[in-house]
């Protein structure tokens, strides 16, 4: 089991137990995600050809998703006001 953590920055794995963090993906490495009615899959990578999926057994997958489509949504733009 892990505690999976969404902020503006991105997606936190984080021991249940100790609550140390395992892996941080900032936003800029998320290529997709999606769910299923018992699950959710996050694909992160530079690139297409280098990627990872990440498979998470949940019955939240729906609001987890809307969580990180309206974080990333927002990431994006804070990067495009940055760089304009």
């Amino acid at each position: 089991m892990l505690l999976f953590a969404i902020n503006y920055k991105g997606i936190t794995l984080m021991d249940p137990t100790t609550k140390d963090f395992l892996v941080e993906y900032d936003y800029n490495v998320i290529l997709s995600w999606g769910y299923s009615l018992n699950s959710l899959l996050v694909v992160i990578g530079l690139s297409i050809a280098k990627q990872a999926k990440l498979y998470f057994k949940t019955y939240e997958g729906r609001y987890i998703n809307d969580l990180i489509e309206m974080y990333s949504k927002q990431y994006k733009l804070g990067v495009n006001k940055t760089s304009n």
